[in-house]
């Protein structure tokens, strides 16, 4: 008997709704020379995403070490290339809140091109929340409340 097929890693979650969402439109810097978009250019974004989502509710994400004592640094990052970008291409990047811990919270970022909407690539990014020392502690309250709410 086979075993079930199971969902990819890279796959969102299906309970999952997007928070936030940005358009960039993809530049000269953003392709290899012949013109298809570079697979590193999908971590910036998912980045920028990231901290703007932060800043649209109201915290500078520069700030959270002298605030709170703690600030969230990436542990891990990944990528599934779904389809070809290029050039010019104008992409949204959808971001969703896949899991929340004591010490960590993971997001999930949903690539699409507009305005057909087709789905071009799909990352996640774990953030682990760490002191001065650079020890992991727990997501400093106020955070990690705004984060379970919009999960």
């Amino acid at each position: 008997m086979s075993q079930p097929q199971s969902r990819p890693e890279s796959e969102p979650e299906a309970e999952s709704a997007a928070v936030y969402s940005v358009d960039h439109r993809l530049s000269y810097a953003d392709c290899d020379p012949a013109g298809i978009v570079y697979y590193a250019t999908w971590f910036p974004l998912m980045e920028r995403t990231h901290t703007e989502w932060w800043l649209s509710m109201g915290y500078r994400f520069d700030t959270f070490g002298g605030t709170y004592g703690a600030v969230p640094v990436t542990r891990h990052t990944e990528c599934s290339y779904l389809s070809v970008t290029r050039l010019f291409d104008l992409v949204r990047c959808s971001m969703r809140i896949e899991a929340v811990g004591r010490t960590s919270y993971r997001l999930g970022f949903e690539f699409t091109r507009s305005p057909e909407g087709e789905r071009v690539a799909y990352g996640r990014l774990t953030l682990v929340s760490i002191d001065g020392a650079g020890k992991p502690v727990p997501v400093p309250p106020p955070l990690r409340e705004l984060l379970v709410r919009h999960r």
